[in-house]
Order: C-alpha cells, then sequence, then structure tokens
C-alpha cells in the first residue's frame, strides 16, 4: 500500500467529520467573562504571558481558565507554544491582538 494514499484518506477522513454549522459560528463570535479576563491578562501582559502565571493572576478557577483558554484557542484568537524550561506560554494570535486592540 502506498503511504501517500494512507495519508489521504487519514486526511480525506478528518475533513469529512469537520462539520460547524452556522449556530456554532455565531457562538464562536461571542466572547464570555471569562473569556474577556483571560484576554484582559494577556493583553496587561503585552501578548505572552506563561500558563502558571496566567492562572495565578487570573480571579477564576484553575477550571475556567482552562475551559476559557481552550475556547479561545478554538476562536483562533491565541495559541500554546514553548517556553523556556519547559514552560508553555500563552501568546495572543492577530485575531486576538486585534480583539483587545495590540498593535
Amino acid at each position: 500500500m502506498d503511504p501517500n494514499s494512507r495519508k489521504r484518506r487519514r486526511e480525506d477522513a478528518l475533513w469529512n467529520n469537520y462539520d460547524v454549522s452556522d449556530d456554532a459560528r455565531e457562538l464562536a463570535q461571542e466572547l464570555s467573562d471569562t473569556e474577556r479576563a483571560v484576554l484582559k491578562i494577556l493583553c496587561d501582559s503585552r501578548g505572552a504571558i506563561t500558563l502558571f502565571e496566567l492562572r495565578a493572576r487570573a480571579p477564576l478557577s484553575s477550571e475556567d481558565v482552562g475551559k476559557a483558554i481552550r475556547l479561545l484557542r478554538a476562536k483562533s484568537m491565541l495559541r500554546l507554544t514553548a517556553g523556556r524550561r519547559g514552560r508553555q506560554l500563552v501568546r495572543l494570535t492577530k485575531t486576538g491582538k486585534d480583539e483587545v486592540g495590540l498593535p
């Protein structure tokens, strides 16, 4: 079996199972209070902060911060990257910077 055909079938299966309704797209445009709080902290730290610091600074529970991060990642407003000494950094994307007004 050709490895390229196996890869192509796997990619086709991923795209065929990926279905987003119009309602979900509309809901994705609205931000909750927890998401706004996470974006505010990122704005205050100039767009990048470690995940540990973000959870420490947020006036929310760790579970709420994690949920907000997952939702903001789904909306392409932030991304998680590797930092120094194995720390995970939370960074704003271009969309997230536009939302909070950072250059």
